[in-house]
């Protein structure tokens, strides 16, 4: 009996010490050969809040529900715990801060009823031209030069359907908002990169610029595919990133958009220098440290 006890003892206690071994394994190192696309999903999660991209959205609210508040053709989802007011209703003239997420929606931060009382403009502001929202409208700027550091990554090409159809509004608003060409974003957008993230990308260059180690965008894509969220990257490249800096404004749910860009913050941006000191754009404005896009049709 003490002959077959033993090897039974021993046998149970080695099980025990491997189960325990394997219980104490984090899901991801037990896996035997992680897909490229189930690592970046252990290392990545939705991180747009760290680096919200502020859009101000006016006019009435055609439909409304418990998840979504819509105004025009704008359609802006409620964050789980929080709800419109009961007196906001279809017909409501409301006036909602929201962000521009990296799945490409509008996430609500904060609802009002009414147009905004005073104009959302920065101090010293001047207008320049923008962009229309015609659906064959090829491009909003002139591209602004590229620069290039060696040994940066490209994003991996990811095909998305549909990518490159002319007169996408959120490629317009971010390619007005930033001061970059449409082609540029479109060819970021079917590289895999969400306006979203396009948008955060450049306000990331862009703020660099008022440090004296200004990145570029292939840095920061470069960072992004290496799985490091917004508040890590902005951490590493030592910059300052105010979302106030550059706003998009929806008016009438989208039947004009105007770009709010505070060059008092971004005052040695290219788009700000250009600006500075001329007291105003095309059509006319403001101080002249400041800058204002229009984008359609009042």
């Amino acid at each position: 009996m003490n002959r077959l006890y033993k090897p039974l003892s021993l046998i149970v206690l080695f099980f025990l010490i491997f189960g325990a071994f394997f219980s104490s394994v984090p899901q991801s190192q037990a896996q035997t050969n992680p897909t490229g696309a189930d690592r970046l999903s252990q290392t990545s999660s939705d991180d747009s809040n760290e680096l919200p991209i502020l859009v101000n959205v006016s006019g009435k609210v055609v439909a409304i529900s418990a998840t979504s508040v819509q105004i025009g053709q704008t359609v802006i989802n409620i964050p789980t715990g929080m709800s419109v007011p009961s007196n906001i209703s279809v017909g409501t003239t409301v006036t909602v801060r929201a962000n521009l997420r990296e799945d490409d929606t509008f996430i609500l931060i904060i609802i009002s009823l009414g147009y905004p009382t005073t104009t959302p403009v920065p101090t010293k502001t001047v207008v320049t031209p923008g962009a229309t929202l015609s659906p064959t409208f090829p491009a909003t700027v002139q591209p602004t030069k590229e620069a290039t550091e060696e040994g940066t990554e490209e994003p991996a090409p990811t095909a998305v359907a549909g990518c490159d159809k002319q007169g996408q509004p959120l490629a317009l608003f971010v390619s007005a908002a930033y001061n970059i060409s449409y082609r540029r974003v479109i060819t970021l957008h079917c590289d895999g990169v969400s306006f979203g993230e396009i948008a955060r990308i450049y306000l990331v260059v862009i703020s660099s610029e008022e440090t004296d180690h200004p990145t570029t965008p292939e840095i920061v894509i470069a960072l992004r595919r290496r799985g490091h969220h917004w508040s890590v990257i902005i951490i590493m490249l030592k910059i300052d990133v105010d979302p106030e800096s550059i706003i998009i404004v929806i008016v009438n749910g989208g039947s004009r958009v105007v770009i709010l860009r505070n060059c008092v913050i971004l005052k040695h941006w290219m788009f700000c220098v250009a600006a500075g000191g001329s007291g105003g754009g095309s059509s006319g404005g403001g101080g002249g440290n400041g800058g204002m896009g229009d984008m359609g049709d009042d």
